[in-house]
């Protein structure tokens, strides 16, 4: 026979939150979350210097260490809300990816750097990675999925009238 141990009142009380107001109070602060500046502050530092250490561990050639220290940015980026410098990370992951033939990590990393660029109505970061997408698909001989990739940025690109992404 299997006893189970019957919860405590104090604990279904302390989960239901009637224990004491001091533990309401404390989760409303908790919970009380305000808009960040996603350019500055302490958090902001340290993604930046997992960022620039993952740039420094690809230059180095240790694409899989900074891989990691860009997945460390990206996180800390998205708690902030600065999806620019996700959208950036994500390119450079992309990127890394392809040099070790990990196409369907690079794929997704591309994808994550279109959406998260239309997200922040950003034609251009869309186009890139559009242009990161056909070039991977291109270079994997799927003629026709780059194809479609490459149109569908020269039509984001068009209506920016920047040649630099009309020519990509």
């Amino acid at each position: 026979m299997m006893l189970r141990p019957l919860p405590s009142l104090l604990l279904i009380t302390a989960l239901l939150g009637w224990a004491s107001p001091g533990w309401a109070s404390n989760l409303n602060q908790q919970l009380n979350i305000q808009p960040r500046n996603p350019t500055q502050g302490s958090a902001r530092n340290v993604a930046d210097q997992w960022a620039q250490l993952g740039h420094q561990q690809a230059v180095a050639g240790d694409l899989a260490q900074a891989t990691q220290s860009w997945s460390e940015a990206v996180a800390i980026y998205a708690l902030l809300g600065d999806t620019q410098a996700q959208a950036q990370i994500y390119s450079a992951r992309g990127s890394a990816f392809v040099a070790p033939r990990q196409y369907p990590e690079a794929e997704l990393a591309f994808q994550r750097r279109v959406g998260t660029a239309r997200m922040n109505n950003d034609p251009l970061g869309v186009v890139f990675g559009l242009n990161n997408l056909g070039s991977l698909h291109l270079s994997l001989g799927r003629l026709d999925t780059a194809q479609t990739y490459f149109e569908e940025a020269l039509t984001v690109a068009q209506p920016t009238r920047d040649a630099n992404a009309i020519g990509l």
